[in-house]
């Protein structure tokens, strides 16, 4: 029998609305821990989405733009304290560090509160001194005290870990590496055609407009450069495709499902990052188990790249220029880099890491059989 145990997940976005790489590790999360517990999962996020299900029950929080301009997300407070008391989880479980979850520090004692850090960002904020003053002090002392009072913080990776205790005097509770299913699909790579594949959402900090750059600087014959992500309705969405439009070696193929995103890596050769920060990357995951090296302009958590052999950590525009160049004509390395990186993958980052979740959850929660 199934381990009877209530989750309430804090999170801005359902993976079946808006899928990034917090949504989609919640949801894999809370995949592996029903196979223990039952699912009685309450889920809270401002998406409008109906969601049909007898596990999950969510809970949506209608937006307020005005207000949020001026107070941020401190304006949903008393909501949020309703929706606690009412549901009465045994764990509180938020990732994506925003003000939407401070009230849980109010309920520590009855509901175990858990912070997952996502990112590097949910750690390295700042004050900023501008005409939205009032919402930026809000946002910036909640962040804080949810931080210093929360009883659980999980980190992605040890550097993350290392930034809480330089910044905040507290060490992670737990580092529990991000997870993925093993490969389904086929893994072929066709030497004829190399693919070089590049997978975000398109934000600032994702740098999209590098990676057409890149295609334009490596005009290979026999080479392909794709590029997947959904384009923001923006002024910048429109500058991107505008860019996308006018090169000559690039392929976009807009968003795309989980399952779509691996096929393409499967058939690919190199995988190419260009943010200008990261957590810790589903997407290197994904490629790694696929046998597809990384290029990273800037990211490699805990230098795992660079350590293991998986791929090429290139720290400047040029060197990924260079490094991009060198994969697609040294075929050798580029298929030992995928190999390295497909046996790393599979040893570090299986759903099996999930497990310490579980073994937090009986420890701290006290859940009997």
């Amino acid at each position: 029998m199934n381990k009877k145990i209530k989750i309430l997940i804090i999170s801005e976005h359902y993976w079946e609305s808006q899928i990034g790489g917090a949504e989609l590790q919640i949801k894999y999360i809370l995949d592996y821990l029903g196979e223990t517990y039952s699912k009685i999962y309450t889920y809270i996020t401002e998406n409008n989405k109906k969601i049909y299900s007898d596990e999950i029950k969510l809970i949506k929080i209608r937006r307020r733009k005005i207000l949020e301009i001026i107070f941020g997300q401190i304006i949903y407070f008393i909501k949020m304290m309703k929706i606690i008391l009412k549901e009465k989880p045994d764990f509180i479980y938020h990732r994506n560090l925003t003000n939407l979850a401070l009230p849980v520090i109010f309920f520590k004692n009855k509901s175990k509160s858990i912070i997952h850090i996502a990112s590097e960002k949910d750690l390295c904020f700042e004050l900023v001194y501008n005409k939205y003053f009032l919402r930026n002090l809000l946002d910036y002392y909640g962040k804080k005290l949810l931080i210093y009072k929360t009883n659980v913080i999980i980190s992605q990776a040890n550097y993350q870990s290392n930034l809480l205790i330089k910044k905040y005097n507290r060490k992670a509770d737990l580092i529990i590496h991000n997870a993925h299913p093993f490969p389904k699909e086929p893994i072929y790579k066709n030497n004829d055609v190399l693919q070089i594949v590049w997978a975000a959402n398109f934000k600032y900090e994702k740098q999209p407009e590098l990676f057409i750059e890149l295609s334009n600087r490596i005009n290979i014959y026999g080479v392909n450069f794709i590029m997947i992500g959904r384009l923001p309705n923006s002024k910048y969405g429109k500058e991107l495709l505008n860019k996308i439009n006018n090169s000559k070696n690039l392929t976009y193929i807009g968003g795309q499902s989980i399952e779509r995103v691996n096929m393409y890596l499967s058939e690919s050769h190199i995988f190419v990052n260009t943010s200008l920060y990261e957590g810790f990357p589903n997407t290197f995951i994904q490629a790694w188990m696929r046998k597809v090296p990384v290029v990273s302009l800037n990211v490699d958590p805990d230098n795992v790249i660079k350590i293991n052999n998986l791929g090429l950590h290139s720290l400047s525009f040029e060197n990924m220029v260079n490094d991009v160049k060198k994969l697609i004509f040294d075929k050798a390395l580029r298929k030992k880099m995928g190999d390295d990186a497909q046996k790393y993958a599979f040893q570090n980052y299986s759903l099996n890491n999930f497990e310490k979740i579980k073994s937090l959850i009986d420890r701290e929660g006290n859940i009997d059989n």
